[in-house]
């Protein structure tokens, strides 16, 4: 992230700092949330291991990976300090390793739904850059941590879902591949097929079309309809005029074009009006309900 940004900066492209410092606010916020959920929910299946190394808190800098966080802060790729347990102190070792793995990813779509709430109905817009980049690290952080591969928390959900036979044959082919396996999605780019397009399509779900237009920095957008003449009555043909304006608009129409001047021997002079009648109004520029009234 950082490093796009410090590219950008040499090669002279503008830089949506509203963006970056957003993303160095909500990215803590997601990690702790994830790891805290981890340690939390293995603190209440009888293992003490978390709350002994100090995991059972809100507070990030306990979250804080030295190597992992930098590199998420750095390229926008790496982890959270992960948490200690010690699945043997579970009450029931199966399915509470399979909560525990899974409340990490689950407590990112809680924290997702939760920051998108003000967004989908228009309250807090002025923030919504920084809550649609909540909503959409938490979201990727919780569909990136489901893929079973590697030290990632689906391997461990998938290896409690599946038998015990199952499992340990699971778990020896993810030792031995699950961090090649992890390494080619990441360096051939199918992130963006496995994680990006569930990302795109839940973020667009939760946020809807204003939502995402606040949190992309344009401030909350209204869809004006015009109001559009009714259509004429069957049978009858469409005005082929301009449109009349109404009376005490305002606005007066353009003069109208005057006759030629007709020319004798003393000179061009306007053309007289007929004897029998009196002069003809003319069409001035002036008020709308001083138009066409004789003058007197």
């Amino acid at each position: 992230m950082l490093a796009q940004v410090i590219m950008s900066l040499a090669a002279g492209d503008p830089v949506r700092w509203d963006q970056v410092l957003s993303f160095l606010v909500a990215l803590p916020i997601a990690l702790t949330i994830h790891e805290y959920a981890h340690a939390k929910r293995a603190d209440m299946a009888g293992d003490s291991t978390p709350r002994l190394a100090g995991r059972v808190t809100l507070n990030p800098l306990a979250h804080f990976d030295p190597i992992g966080t930098t590199a998420i802060l750095l390229f926008g790729m790496g982890w959270g300090k992960p948490v200690p347990v010690n699945p043997a102190a579970f009450r029931r070792p199966r399915r509470d390793s399979l909560m525990v793995g899974f409340w990490g990813p689950l407590s990112n779509f809680v924290a997702a739904v939760v920051f998108a709430v003000p967004l989908r109905f228009g309250v807090g817009t002025q923030y919504g850059v920084l809550l649609g980049e909540l909503v959409s690290l938490n979201l990727v952080l919780g569909v990136f941590n489901l893929l079973p591969l590697g030290p990632l928390d689906g391997a461990g959900v998938l290896s409690s879902l599946l038998p015990t036979r199952s499992a340990i044959r699971f778990d020896e082919f993810n030792m031995r591949f699950g961090v090649l396996l992890l390494l080619f999605v990441l360096m051939f780019g199918l992130t963006r097929i496995v994680v990006g397009y569930p990302v795109d399509l839940a973020y667009r779900g939760l946020l809807g079309y204003e939502g995402m237009a606040a949190a992309a920095g344009w401030g909350r957008i209204r869809i004006r309809m015009e109001r559009q003449p009714p259509p004429p009555p069957a049978g009858q043909p469409p005005p082929s005029g301009p449109a009349e304006r109404p009376e005490g608009s305002g606005t007066a129409p353009l003069p109208a074009e005057e006759p030629p001047h007709a020319t004798s021997e003393e000179g061009p002079h306007p053309q007289r009006a007929p004897a029998d009648g009196p002069p003809a109004p003319r069409t001035l520029p002036g008020d709308a309900h001083d138009v066409g009234r004789p003058p007197g």
